[in-house]
């Protein structure tokens, strides 16, 4: 009895290889084809979140974000954004993990927060591939450190479709604290959440956009109030 589960384990464990064999040789495939790794001067190139992504979805797993927090300084201001991630398969939680982008980074520096928030995303999903598909990708020839956790890594990656579509209009530093202030002044009106509003607009996009620019157009100019003449008081 003890010899036959030896060798339903020996079999398991070679299907368990050729699996991981054929999945390295497609995601190897893929991410030449795609262009998704760069050599940051080690011996063997790393590997950026879409190519993780494609690998997850070879195996049934995919990634949620849990929460998204602030970092603040010993002054109190801003000075990054902390990420928390979950790894799902078949409705299951398979891992938590967190990671951050900060200001202190260069890249980073200059970056408004919805960037440094996509990034902490990125950077925690690619982390939580990590933890369970490592192994592949070392059998398809790459260093198993996500390419945004190294140093020099650059901004390349935009997690989620909202901020994608956000970083699609280039807007200056002056237009982007006023579309905070428009995001805040639309979860007041509509009492919703951010995550909400973020799903609300990626469903209408012309419709959020034309919200903005008439929110930009009307964002300087001096409020008004009735005089008792035009109430007709007077």
């Amino acid at each position: 009895m003890e010899e036959l589960a030896k060798v339903d384990e020996t079999k398991i464990e070679k299907q368990q290889m050729e699996t991981w064999t054929r999945r390295a040789g497609i995601l190897k495939d893929f991410i030449k084809q795609q262009g998704l790794s760069r050599n940051f001067g080690g011996m063997k190139d790393h590997i950026f979140y879409e190519a993780w992504a494609f690998l997850g979805e070879l195996g049934g797993y995919y990634t949620s974000t849990e929460k998204i927090e602030d970092i603040l300084d010993t002054t109190g201001q801003f000075f990054g954004v902390r990420a928390t991630v979950v790894l799902i398969r078949d409705a299951e939680v398979i891992t938590r993990v967190t990671a951050s982008c900060t200001k202190d980074e260069p890249n980073w520096r200059a970056k408004p927060r919805f960037q440094l928030e996509s990034m902490a995303q990125t950077r925690a999903a690619s982390k939580a591939f990590r933890m369970r598909l490592s192994p592949v990708v070392a059998l398809a020839g790459y260093s198993p450190t996500p390419a945004e956790e190294m140093d020099d890594a650059p901004p390349k990656i935009v997690l989620d479709p909202f901020t994608e579509m956000v970083d699609a209009e280039h807007l200056d530093d002056r237009k982007i604290e006023q579309f905070h202030e428009y995001l805040g002044k639309k979860m007041q009106e509509r009492g919703e959440d951010l995550e909400t509003l973020k799903k609300s607009a990626i469903k209408s996009q012309k419709k959020f956009w034309d919200g903005f620019h008439i929110f930009l157009a009307n964002y300087d100019v001096p409020q008004t109030f009735p005089t008792k003449v035009q109430e007709g008081l007077v």
